[in-house]
């Protein structure tokens, strides 16, 4: 369930001054069924089987120059919704790798920045097997599972 400050906080956002040419918006995604499936962890690297949903904040625009204005946009929700003023998590946690973000965590490193996708455990996981079967990087990309 979302916290009624979690709904404002959504609605904020959601119901900001339409921009002609651009679209946007929040999906929410359901999770349930299979994903649920404990067996399914074993073989699974995706971190956030145990929540009810996704968030997917999109923005969707047809003009250069509303660039700026849609990636604020959607950087700005991001954010409101995933740390408090601390830098403590909020609302939400983590990423999903489906909803690439390039600025969801401000770094270069490419094991701080895959962290979220699929939590720290999972992403250790990940790079033994990368290591194992592709030590020499042939398969290297900046989104992709960091050898080291």
């Amino acid at each position: 369930k979302l916290s009624a400050a979690a709904t404002k906080m959504i609605l904020k956002h959601v119901n900001v001054e339409p921009l002609s040419g651009a679209r946007r918006y929040i999906s929410l995604h359901s999770l349930g069924g299979n994903v649920n499936d404990d067996q399914k962890r074993r073989y699974s690297c995706f971190a956030y089987r145990d929540k009810p949903f996704l968030m997917q904040y999109q923005a969707w625009w047809t003009k250069p120059e509303l660039d700026t204005e849609c990636l604020a946009w959607v950087n700005n929700f991001r954010d409101a919704m995933h740390l408090d003023k601390d830098g403590k998590p909020l609302y939400t946690e983590g990423a999903f790798i489906n909803f690439p973000d390039r600025d969801l965590v401000k770094t270069n490193v490419q094991k701080v920045l895959m962290e979220p996708y699929y939590g720290e455990q999972n992403l250790e996981k990940l790079m033994r097997i990368k290591n194992e079967v592709d030590p020499r990087g042939v398969f290297d990309f900046p989104m992709g599972i960091p050898r080291s």
